[in-house]
């Protein structure tokens, strides 16, 4: 079994926590676009709305069939 030990997997474990890390903030700049940047600030926690796009995902694992 590979663990982070190994360069390639913790390059590619790397990569997609900064995937990640992207696509949150390209859902709070898109909230910021369209609800201003003070309403963000003080209404949206970061954890919350990471916490949300992750029980959406599970959810879309449920409903689509794995060959989708």
């Amino acid at each position: 079994m590979n663990t982070l030990g190994y360069p390639k997997v913790a390059l590619f474990t790397f990569c997609i926590a900064l995937v990640a890390y992207n696509v949150l903030s390209t859902v709070q700049a898109t909230l910021r676009s369209v609800y201003g940047n003070e309403k963000i600030e003080a209404e949206i926690s970061s954890y919350y709305l990471a916490d949300e796009i992750k029980g959406t995902y599970r959810g879309m694992m449920i409903a689509i069939p794995p060959e989708e």
